[in-house]
């Protein structure tokens, strides 16, 4: 079985170029990796090839065609292998052994697809370390048709990130919702749940990725996450976000005060209502969706 692994990518950094050396490094390698660069220059295409490894594809996206749903199932849509991985550029391997780990996770009998644990870089702040400890656990669970009524919305959580598809299922359940500019992970992991496969999530695949956002980021991704949401009514009727939000706010506040960190306990709390405002904003008062 072969897998490749499709990077969308815009003005990327260093770490693209990490994790390509990683990947490259991989026990379980890919057949191939491409990255699809969103840039009306083409040559910025010429000087990102010169950057990375020779072996890898880079394709220019045209900023009018971007979405991230869109760009993604077009990186599916040009594959040739069996299961295809996509990252984000701004992720990078843990270690050698994350894409064997993924493929063993989505290799299980049933699996449409299965997403790796993020893990915090170094220069993460405490807030952002612990969001990633509570969305990204350290044991693996598989996420089934049933989650939809017992866990609510984290039945449907899925983080293309790092997260391996089947080509085939992939195909079969209708791929990405190619209008998506959010959460085209999850609205897939829906469908595929609602078609009897399952979603994995493996934990001993591990990769860096996190981000030290201001309260202004934060406002605006849950404004954005709120309108994802009244986007789709036939997922998020009954799949309420606001129980998980509560339930990491109280799990944070007793992990610092635990640790006797009363600011970043502070912090959550201000943070927690940034975020809120932001998704009450998103859901109530934005014209869209």
């Amino acid at each position: 079985m072969s897998f490749e692994v499709v990077i969308p990518a815009y003005k990327p950094d260093d770490k693209l170029e990490r994790s390509i050396a990683m990947l490259l490094k991989q026990k379980v390698k890919p057949y191939r990796i491409k990255v699809l660069l969103t840039t009306d220059d083409e040559s910025e295409v010429e000087e990102l090839k010169k950057k990375l490894d020779q072996s890898v594809i880079v394709e220019q996206v045209k900023k009018a065609d971007f979405t991230h749903g869109g760009t993604r199932q077009r990186g599916m849509d040009e594959a040739v292998s069996d299961y295809v991985l996509f990252m984000t550029q701004d992720a990078v391997p843990f270690d050698e052994n994350m894409t064997e780990a993924l493929m063993t996770a989505v290799g299980k009998p049933g699996a449409a697809a299965a997403y790796a644990r993020q893990v915090a870089y170094g220069n993460a702040d405490s807030i952002e370390k612990f969001t990633r400890r509570f969305n990204y656990p350290t044991k693996s669970r598989t996420q089934t048709k049933k989650d939809l009524e017992t866990v609510g919305v984290k039945a449907i959580f899925c983080s293309d990130t790092c997260a391996i598809y089947n080509s085939a299922l992939h195909k079969e359940i209708g791929g990405f919702d190619k209008s998506a500019n959010f959460n085209e992970d999850g609205i897939f992991a829906y469908n595929a749940l609602n078609a009897g496969y399952n979603v994995e999530y493996c934990a001993d695949a591990k990769v860096y990725h996190s981000h030290n956002m201001t309260l202004r980021d934060h406002f605006s991704r849950n404004c954005t996450i709120a309108l994802n949401q009244k986007a789709h009514p036939e997922i998020y009727k009954h799949l309420r976000s606001e129980s998980e939000g509560i339930r990491y706010i109280r799990t944070g506040i007793r992990f610092f005060m635990k640790k006797k960190k009363y600011r970043c306990a502070a912090k959550l709390i201000v943070t927690g209502m940034v975020r809120y405002a932001g998704y009450f904003c998103g859901k109530h008062f934005s014209g869209r969706g």
